[in-house]
């Protein structure tokens, strides 16, 4: 089967089960645990902080050179049964919510209020080994790798930090993040994340500068997000990775953009066919090269 008719049944089959509506939910394909990449989480709860959050710890963390990027509150470090040594400062966030204010008894609106809380990094306490320890990388065992899709991967070269608490591409840094290896369900699930971030990756200006404001405007993300799981489903294709990956239960979540134009969903795998192009032609130039 050649390339274009490989992209064309990997479309084909995934309108036909979106169309069909009967699809499982997404599943993460990932297990919680711990993390010790670059994105704040909390010790405790595992969640990942954001907002100025994400920007106040990454600063305070590059400023003290902390090992590791979690945190958690004074109390939380006792209740772990820990304590933050003597002398140690703390380092403010910001918390953001709203406020139900009631007038009369039929009349309510929100109001938004912040206030300021506190946290040590995990480096800062005592007594928290068992924390400390459970945050340790976790490498993917050597007989579930797919060789060929590590080596199509590490032909990109695009820079990949494993460890983080969620997969993502971060624009301003041109990086990729992962969890461990360790930590994926499967190998198919490691593989078919990883072909997602990296159509995303694709995207970036200096590379296909795949600008979808102009078209979808605020459902630009959505469509980004269509692009790269059809990508991915594409990508594992190519690789012949097996495995039930429910590219289509993805693309179930961005039904919205295809009500809106019903031609979203053929842009979408042109787009995301023209990204795994530009991904096999790493591996492809290398082997011409050899």
């Amino acid at each position: 089967m050649g390339v274009q008719q490989l992209y064309q049944k990997v479309t084909d089959d995934i309108i036909r089960e979106i169309e069909a509506g009967n699809l499982p939910p997404w599943l993460q394909p990932w297990k919680q645990g711990r993390r010790g990449g670059i994105i704040p989480i909390n010790a405790v709860t595992r969640n990942c902080y954001n907002g100025l959050n994400v920007l106040m710890l990454w600063a305070e963390r590059q400023e003290k050179q902390y090992p590791l990027a979690e945190w958690l509150t004074y109390k939380q470090c006792q209740e772990a049964g820990g304590q933050v040594r003597k002398g140690e400062k703390s380092t403010p966030g910001i918390y953001v919510n709203k406020q139900v204010i009631e007038k009369g008894t039929e009349d309510e609106w929100l109001v938004p209020f912040m206030r300021q809380f506190n946290v040590f990094n995990l480096s800062q306490c005592d007594g928290l080994d068992h924390i400390a320890d459970a945050g340790k990388m976790v490498e993917l065992p050597e007989h579930e790798r797919n060789e060929q899709a590590e080596a199509f991967f590490a032909a990109i070269g695009a820079e990949v930090r494993w460890g983080e608490p969620m997969a993502a591409y971060i624009p301003s840094r041109d990086m990729i993040v992962m969890p461990e290896r360790g930590a994926f369900r499967n190998a198919e699930s490691l593989y078919a994340t990883w072909a997602h971030e990296s159509a995303h990756w694709t995207g970036a200006k200096h590379r296909l500068d795949r600008d979808l404001k102009s078209r979808f405007d605020q459902d630009a993300y959505a469509f980004e997000e269509l692009v790269a799981e059809i990508s991915s489903a594409m990508t594992c294709a190519h690789l012949q990775v097996k495995g039930e990956l429910r590219h289509a239960s993805y693309c179930q979540s961005w039904l919205e953009v295809l009500r809106k134009d019903s031609r979203a969903i053929l842009s979408a795998a042109s787009l995301a066919s023209k990204a795994t192009d530009y991904l096999r032609a790493f591996s492809e130039e290398k082997r011409e090269a050899a």
